[in-house]
């Protein structure tokens, strides 16, 4: 199961199901609160319990009669990344979590860069960073007042231990945060590995964008080396 990011529909991650499913494994991927249609179409917006929202996923796709509910992965993209730990702490259903790229306090992060906006006066704030506002309090839920607060929920530092999937961290020598997943890492007490895709990969930018092509086979590799 695939879990796009936050500014990204399912669609953008047929490069990891296409991928997936040529190797023959089961591929699944939507669009969860916050996201593509489920945004648009029903208003739900981002909520941080993500186990919550994953749950009716496990249980459609453990339903299925041609799925190994034994062998039951989960790969976040983006900030989905920082989502799907989430889920893995609470739901012993994933044996696999797949983390591109690990963060560990996601709002915390955001917070510090959208703080600076906030602290602008309306008619000195630049149009494009008030669409950036505009944006998270869509996505989010909430209002402007309120937004940091909001993001504070963001934090998987008192449910990281509770994770027991297999965990694969991967991470970007181009990413825009390039130590956290590295961080991310060194928390989790369950069984890990993790990838750093550098410059002679030409897949070290976030999410490995623009490098698809070598990220794939890299990616695919080392998860079913498990």
């Amino acid at each position: 199961m695939v879990v796009p990011g936050r500014d990204t529909w399912a669609d953008d991650t047929r490069w990891v199901t296409d991928a997936a499913i040529k190797r023959g494994i089961n591929a699944l991927t939507f669009d969860g609160p916050g996201q593509g249609m489920t945004l648009r179409l029903q208003g739900l917006p981002f909520r941080p319990d993500f186990e919550k929202v994953m749950k009716p996923v496990l249980d459609f796709a453990t339903s299925l009669p041609h799925v190994d509910n034994n062998r039951i992965g989960v790969m976040g993209m983006s900030f989905g990344g920082f989502q799907i730990p989430q889920a893995a702490a609470f739901d012993k259903r994933i044996k696999i979590c797949i983390t591109d790229p690990g963060n560990i306090a996601w709002g915390k992060v955001i917070s510090q860069r959208l703080k600076k906006i906030l602290s602008l006066p309306r008619s000195l704030r630049p149009a494009l960073l008030e669409y950036l506002l505009k944006d998270y309090t869509w996505k989010q839920g909430c209002s402007e007042e309120n937004l940091l607060n909001e993001l504070a929920k963001y934090d998987n530092t008192q449910i990281i231990n509770k994770i027991s999937a297999k965990t694969l961290v991967l991470n970007g020598a181009a990413e825009v945060n390039p130590t956290a997943a590295k961080e991310f890492y060194d928390l989790l007490t369950c069984p890990k590995d993790y990838l750093l895709f550098d410059e002679n990969s030409t897949a070290q930018q976030h999410t490995q964008m623009g490098g698809y092509a070598p990220a794939r086979p890299l990616t695919s590799l080392a998860a079913s080396g498990w």
